[in-house]
């Protein structure tokens, strides 16, 4: 990932593992997505059902502001139904960061 100019190595699972520990969230993933000029980490989630997005989305950004630094913290949140998979199943991460 670039981020003003500087290249970083971002290992998603890390990312994935702490928006996890979120009791109202099922699963999550996370891709390179665009900026401008700049790449930046966009999250994808899985919800629980009953879970509020707007409270959600703020404690997943303060558990990633206390567990990862600025250039692993996803800049971008959206929430699905399901990943697309490929046809081995595993996450198609390529389809989400079209």
């Amino acid at each position: 990932t670039v981020i003003d100019g500087k290249v970083y190595k971002i290992p998603p699972a890390k990312v994935e593992s702490v928006l996890s520990e979120n009791s109202n969230v099922v699963d999550a993933c996370v891709v390179g997505a665009s900026d401008g000029n700049d790449k930046v980490l966009k999250a994808f989630v899985i919800k629980n059902a009953d879970a509020d997005e707007n409270k959600l989305i703020a404690e997943l950004k303060d558990a990633c502001e206390k567990q990862l630094p600025d250039n692993m913290r996803p800049y971008f949140y959206e929430f699905c139904e399901e990943f697309p998979r490929t046809p081995a199943g595993k996450i198609d991460y390529r389809s989400l960061e079209s």
